[in-house]
């Protein structure tokens, strides 16, 4: 998974470009990615009950992120006539999806140091 993600957010980058708003976009992504997999990695270390607590607002951002990916790539790159074959790789499938977001938050921290 994390040889894909990385590889995925190299061509997402390479398909955003130096194009201003596009930049902000991905930027937007990640930042929903961050927080999703944060919130993923708490829900990971509490208990049933604060779980059952923790679950809308996971879910939430879960939804936000996978809309980020969306709004940036078929809504926004592929408009403008950019390749978006890594938003085929990332799939359809929730769980699959939450672990890019998962990933690229790790990259983000690697990248960071």
């Amino acid at each position: 998974m994390f040889t894909d993600a990385e590889a995925t957010l190299s061509e997402i980058r390479e398909s955003v470009g130096s194009d201003p708003q596009l930049e902000v976009l991905l930027k937007q992504m990640l930042e929903a990615a961050v927080r999703y997999a944060h919130l993923r990695a708490l829900w990971r270390l509490a208990g049933a009950e604060a779980r059952r607590g923790m679950d809308r607002d996971r879910a939430v951002a879960h939804d936000a992120f996978i809309d980020s990916v969306n709004i940036l790539s078929s809504r926004n790159v592929a408009a403008r006539g950019g390749q978006i074959r890594w938003r085929r790789t990332i799939g359809d499938e929730r769980k699959r999806i939450g672990d890019f977001a998962c990933a690229w938050e790790a990259l983000l921290g690697i990248e960071g140091r």
